[in-house]
Formats: structure tokens, C-alpha cells, sequence
């Protein structure tokens, strides 16, 4: 079943779509008599799933809403409403968030506008504070990267797309799966130990340390190479950073979760040491000022869908092989190391 412009779900107008996946999509809406953009995100209707697929899909779904119901902080993302509706015969969940009038991290890093060192610590640094106020709720991203990190117009940053996060509780009783996007995923994750705060750490330096660089740490094409890489590869040396950015990272990036800053506020007050941190706001207006491809790729962007699709897709190299999209989250089914 086709939603367009113009279809009405409960109180909503869709204006237009932003993003699809393999089993959601965000569209921009109209909330009708108050006259406020929305973002909604769906489970598509008429997927040909089977039944305990779709069960499967709508529990990660919930799970996404309920999560996000119980943060209240301004870098990450607002749930305003939840429900179910019908088109056509075809029942379907949506979830209502605040829209964002920006761009994701991802969409900064290597593009049209060039940043500094202090904007890309402004931009983590905002990140943190949003990571920080889910681990006070015992609630884990477990997918943190540049495109799950948005800048809006005034310069705020927002954390989005919980789709594979867990609360403490939960994870204790279900964690049976190793979930997140290879070139992020902490070596705890590959080794089936559970995750927690120090997990999304781990992935935020990865994503700092690309937005510094212009590379991740490690590359790899396969999960074997990554497992590898993030498991047992010595942390290298970024290139013509200075020593005490070089510090962090490193530190973010330890490959035993204790050696690493324990609460995400530690992260803001090692960034905060590192220099002045810049208002977004003039960033953003340049941004904004200068139309250029990174825009289109930006408001693809807005927000991230279908991040617990269990099935990685694969791309094919040169020789026809199958490798792991960079941008694509995974589930490894692992059991989880007891303890």
C-alpha cells in the first residue's frame, strides 16, 4: 500500500517522503489543527513478511517508541505520538517525532562545507550530552554513527534512530544477539559480551575520529576483517591531529571497555578541555547558504529508518564478491557470554 502526499494517518497530513528502507519509512507531515511539522516513521504496510517477521519488526518498533518516550533531552530526538492505522484493509504502526530542519554529521564529513577540529568536537561533544541522558535512564544507542547524529538550523544536535537501542533491564533478560553497524561496533559487541554506555563511547570516537580524519580507523570488507580489525588491531595513529585530540580518541577507542571514559558527561569534559567550543549556528547558516549535493544527501537523511532490519544487505565488489555496506546495521546471532 502506497502512502503519498496526501495520505491522512490519524491526525496527520504526509506532505512528502524523506526516507525508506528495506521495511520503514520517515515521512514529513502536517499535524492537522495545530499546523506543526512532524516527522513519521512506519512499519510499510503489505510487507510480505511472515508472521513472526512482522511480530519481530513491530516489537523493535515499540521498543524504538517506548524508549524514546522516556527521554526528555534536547540532543535527542522527540516522540510527540504512537499508534496504529489501516489503508485500505492494511493495519500498520507509526510513530510521530519532532521534525528536524537540518542535516546529519554524516553529511559534513568530507562534503561541500569544510569544518574545523573545534565544530567536529562541538557536534560530539552535543552527541555526548544527548548518549548521556539515555545512560541515566540505563538506555544504550547500540547503533551511534554520523548518520544517527543530525544538526538542526539552530545549531542543536540530535541523537536519532533508537531502533537498536535497550534499556538495562531488558538487555539482561533477552541479550542473546550482537547488534550495530560493523566499522562502529566496540570489540566487546564481536565477542558477545553485552553492551552498555562504554559500547556507545566506543562508537562515538569511531565517528569523531572519522569526522577529524576524513577515514575511520580500520577498513574492512567483510565482518571477518572488521571482527578482526576492532578485536585485535593496535588503535593507530591519526595523522595531523594534535596530541591531545589524539588522546581522547585513543581513549574512546580502547579495546577493553574499563580503559575508556566510563559516563558519556567525562566525554563532554575531555572535549571541553581541548579548547573553546564553537556556537553551530554560523555553520549552519553557511551550510545552508550554499546550495550543493551534500544537501541532497542530507535530506535523504532525515531521520535514519529501518536500522533493525535483521538481514544485512550486501553490495558486490569488483569480483562479484558480497561485502558489508558500511552504513548498514547488522544482528549477529551470538550467544552472550555469561557473567
Amino acid at each position: 500500500m502506497l502512502i503519498t502526499t496526501g495520505t491522512v494517518i490519524g491526525k496527520y497530513t504526509i506532505l512528502r517522503q524523506l526516507g525508506v528502507g528495506g521495511m520503514g519509512a520517515v515521512y514529513a507531515a502536517n499535524q492537522d489543527g495545530l499546523g506543526r511539522r512532524v516527522a513519521i516513521k512506519v512499519i510499510l504496510p503489505g510487507l510480505a513478511l511472515d508472521p513472526r517477521a512482522l511480530r519481530e519488526a513491530e516489537e523493535r518498533f515499540q521498543r524504538e517508541a517506548r524508549t524514546l518516550a522516556q527521554l526528555s533531552d534536547p540532543n535527542v530526538v522527540q516522540i510527540f505520538d504512537f499508534g496504529r492505522h489501516e489503508l485500505h484493509g492494511q493495519p500498520f504502526l507509526y510513530m510521530v517525532m519532532e521534525f528536524i530542519d537540518g542535516g546529519s554529521w554524516d553529511s559534513l564529513i568530507g562534503g561541500h562545507i569544510k569544518l574545523g577540529l573545534p565544530e567536529h568536537f562541538a557536534i560530539a561533544r552535543q552527541a555526548a550530552l544527548g548518549l548521556a541522558a539515555a545512560q541515566d535512564e540505563k538506555i544504550y544507542h547500540r547503533d551511534v554513527k554520523p548518520g544517527n547524529i543530525m544538526i538542526t538550523r539552530k545549531g542543536v544536535v540530535k541523537v536519532v534512530d533508537f531502533g537498536l537501542s535497550v534499556d538495562q533491564a531488558n538487555y539482561q533478560a533477552t541479550g542473546h544477539q550482537a547488534k550495530g553497524t560493523p566499522p562502529m561496533m566496540a570489540p566487546e559487541v564481536w565477542e558477545g559480551q553485552p553492551s552498555d554506555q562504554r559500547t556507545d563511547i566506543y562508537a562515538l570516537g569511531v565517528s569523531l575520529w572519522q569526522a577529524t580524519t576524513g577515514k575511520l580507523p580500520y577498513t574492512g570488507t567483510t565482518l571477518g576483517e572488521w571482527m578482526r580489525h576492532h578485536c585485535l588491531t593496535p588503535i593507530p595513529h591519526p595523522v595531523g591531529l594534535p596530541a591531545n585530540v589524539t588522546s581522547v580518541l585513543q581513549r574512546m577507542l580502547a579495546k577493553h571497555p574499563e580503559d575508556r571514559f566510563q559516563h558519556h558527561r567525562e566525554v563532554v569534559e575531555a572535549l571541553d578541555q581541548l579548547g573553546t567550543i564553537p556556537d553551530l549556528r554560523p555553520m549552519v547558516k553557511s551550510w545552508f547558504a550554499n546550495p550543493s549535493v551534500d544537501q541532497a544527501r542530507l535530506a535523504k537523511s532525515i531521520p535514519a529508518v529501518d536500522s533493525s532490519r535483521p538481514v544485512n544487505r550486501r553490495d558486490r565488489d569488483a569480483k562479484g564478491r558480497g561485502v558489508i555496506r558500511l552504513d548498514e546495521p547488522i544482528v549477529i546471532r551470538i550467544p552472550i557470554a555469561a557473567g
